[in-house]
């Protein structure tokens, strides 16, 4: 079989779905960049005081249409699979740790920092089992995909006329393995004038990060030469020439992201490029907004409309008489449930119903207990809390109020209404059920409100005219198992298929009274361990679900009709309408232009695939950018069914032991996103310790998003 040429067409390259997808991408990003102006006029003002303007090629010259510079070896990938088959699967990962090992056995043999192409194709032929091409030839189609993906940056395209005009000398400086004839070769294709001087890491064999380079570009000028250098890497491209007397002005409009772990394979390639174009093309406004807004054009399309095209698929083969998508973490997919027309597609009836644990969980408890006794799994859910929570809020979950007898006795009997209970405190844990037990026949009527009312509100809903189908993020089938013992307990035989976007191992506890139950990205019959990029997504999905409106907190009688109660939260009403509504606007609309035209942007409907989204979710869970580290980090969340507190997602703690560190970390409703800020705060002996702690904490994760915290 004759190998790829590296002078091969595009459609030599990459299926016809892909070649669609990059001749798109470069298109809209030529097409709509946002002309940044004002750093151009900065520049300008800049270039009067220099005599030599020297570039950064990667992300400052040139950008690539993929997300992260590593993509370029998930399209090989694809390439070599296109046409090879599986031998290639997984090529990838192996380009990627070729480099390391490059990088590796070049330092510890010669001491040098830098490697070229040649190096890597070296390692890599000892990596491969076996291979279908040749090292060079490998080496060849990543040159040729690069000239496919690498376009110029409009800015830097313009300074380098205006410095060429202005009579200045033009260097580009570049730290990358391939060689500075192949980078030439990348910046004229891209319209740079010819002939073009360059000075090139893998040929000097000298870096810009750490400094030798700069000594380099110096020596190239008379002595006392003023040079202004232009890139976008805080340490090669500022701090590095600062400290060897070069003035800078950095450029960061085309910088890639750097995710460094999560998947690497070309499941990610639609989210990769789409997410790429979003970037290059959004309008600028506020950071929060922008990012958002990108994300949900890329990221929320892909993981909501597959969940939305899962969910019709598995209802068409158990064929459900309606469908419930259930609040609030039903209300994004809801939405898009009805925007893609799954209704007419499925011909099954959908609706919103107002449910959470609190207003569910509470009343089923009420079925097992009796006025003299409260059953294990009662008090279970009763004291269940997943931050330190006090007697008083406990027990105002439960629906008493502060001037209640109860209350003054748990005073009395606790020493303050402020002691805390909290599973890690097991004695206070038993001290206080076996307080609600003493007080069972007071916390039993109060259950049965709860019960009542919620039964009234599923029956007037439907709920118990069977089959239906439940639609909710997760993660245990307790409030599918409530809405069962609630109907059986109103004498109605339930018939309940639940569809998840995931669900933990202790689900499996809750499938005899709760029915049906699946999962998207992950089910109960994988060990909790091996679902870590799912667990790292889990409060990402509830908050970027969810609806606007308070959690529901039980009903009442209005007029004869049942309603919901909704608490009201300024915290999330402030942080939808800042962060949430963006990411939804922009989702909604994207799938609304893929079900009208079957594309929008670089995203086709025949993306919307389980695979696609969980490579897509994995990625952001495993390694998010800067930017969504500071947006979707700051969502302030409550774990808790007493919603009386909030904490974001990710917040630095200030100067922790390594002991606290492991503990944030092991509490955190995004762990990973967790280490990685802990880490960003720490330094020198202690980031050590902390990078060895925290590898250690998730030794589970697979090798490449560990390698993230060294």
């Amino acid at each position: 079989m004759s190998v790829i040429s590296s002078h091969s067409a595009l459609n030599r390259l990459f299926s016809s779905t892909l070649q669609t997808r990059l001749i798109a991408a470069r298109a809209l990003v030529q097409e709509q960049w946002q002309l940044d102006t004002a750093w151009l006029e900065s520049f300008k003002n800049k270039l009067s005081t220099a005599d030599v303007i020297t570039f950064d090629v990667f992300d400052t010259a040139l950008t690539r249409i993929v997300e992260t510079p590593a993509d370029v070896f998930t399209l090989m990938e694809d390439s070599l699979t296109h046409h090879y088959g599986p031998t290639f699967n997984n090529f990838a990962l192996e380009r990627e740790t070729a480099e390391q090992v490059a990088r590796h056995t070049a330092w510890h043999q010669e001491k040098r920092r830098e490697v070229t192409q040649h190096d890597i194709y070296t390692a890599l032929a000892g990596l491969l089992l076996q291979t279908l091409c040749s090292p060079q030839h490998l080496a060849a189609l990543e040159r040729e995909i690069e000239h496919h993906v690498c376009l110029a940056t409009p800015e830097i395209q313009q300074a380098v006329t205006m410095a060429l005009q202005a009579k200045r000398h033009v260097l580009f400086v570049s730290d990358m393995y391939l060689s500075g004839k192949h980078i030439c070769q990348l910046l004229t294709q891209a319209g740079y004038p010819a002939p073009l001087t360059l000075l090139a890491s893998s040929d000097t064999l000298h870096t810009k990060a750490e400094g030798h380079q700069w000594r380099l570009v110096k020596n190239k000028y008379p002595a006392g030469a003023k040079i202004l250098h232009i890139g976008d890497n805080q340490q090669s491209d500022v701090a590095s020439p600062n400290k060897h007397g070069i003035a800078t002005h950095p450029y960061l409009h085309a910088r890639s992201a750097a995710r460094k772990g999560g998947p690497l394979c070309p499941a990610i390639l639609p989210f990769s490029i789409a997410s790429r174009v979003a970037q290059l093309t959004h309008p600028r406004c506020t950071a929060g907004q922008n990012t958002m807004a990108q994300l949900g054009a890329s990221w929320g399309a892909l993981v909501v409309g597959a969940y939305a095209k899962w969910l019709a698929t598995q209802a068409a083969q158990v064929k459900p008489r309606h469908i419930f998508f259930c609040a609030r973490d039903g209300a994004l997919p809801y939405a898009a449930w009805k925007t893609l027309g799954l209704d007419a597609e499925t011909q099954i009836p959908s609706s919103y119903l107002y449910l959470s644990r609190k207003a569910l969980n509470f009343g089923a408890a009420a079925t097992s207990c009796s006025p003299e006794y409260l059953s294990p799994a009662a008090l279970e859910t009763l004291t269940q809390t997943y931050r330190p929570n006090s007697v008083k809020a406990l027990l105002t979950r439960i629906g008493f109020t502060e001037l209640s007898p109860i209350m003054q006795q748990a005073a009395q009997q606790f020493g303050s209404l402020q002691h805390s209970i909290f599973w890690s405190t097991p004695n206070s844990v038993m001290h206080f059920k076996a307080f609600l037990q003493h007080h069972a026949a007071e916390v039993y009527a109060r259950l049965c409100i709860d019960r009542d009312n919620a039964t009234a509100y599923l029956l007037q809903q439907g709920a118990h005219q069977g089959p239906i189908a439940l639609v909710d993020v997760g993660w245990h089938g307790t409030m599918q198992a409530s809405i069962a013992q609630l109907l059986h307990h109103a004498g109605y035989v339930p018939q309940i298929y639940g569809f998840y976007c995931g669900l933990w191992n202790r689900a499996q506890r809750n499938r005899p009274i709760a029915g049906w139950l699946d999962g998207a990205f992950g089910n109960d019959f994988l060990p909790d361990n091996s679902q870590y990029a799912l667990r790292n997504a889990v409060a990402i999905l509830e908050n970027l679900f969810t609806a606007n409106h308070g959690t529901t907190v039980g009903y009442q009688n209005h007029n004869c009709t049942m309603v919901p109660l909704l608490a009201h939260s300024e915290i999330e009403s402030a942080q939808h309408a800042r962060i949430i509504k963006p990411f939804q606007t922009a989702t909604l609309a994207t799938l609304k232009q893929l079900s009208a035209t079957g594309q929008a942007q670089t995203l086709l409907s025949t993306d919307l695939t389980l695979e696609t989204a969980f490579a897509s979710l994995a990625r952001l869970a495993l390694s998010p950018t800067t930017n969504e580290l500071h947006d979707i980090g700051s969502l302030e969340h409550c774990g808790d069914i007493s919603h009386a507190s909030y904490l974001p997602l990710v917040h630095p703690l200030t100067h922790p032991t390594i002991a606290e560190c492991i503990e944030e970390t092991n509490k955190s409703e995004w762990p990973m996103a967790t280490a990685l800020t802990l880490l960003t705060h720490s330094k020198g002996a202690e980031k050590t310790a902390l990078t060895h702690a925290l590898t250690a904490l998730f030794s589970h994760y697979d090798t490449r998003t560990r390698a993230q915290l060294q």
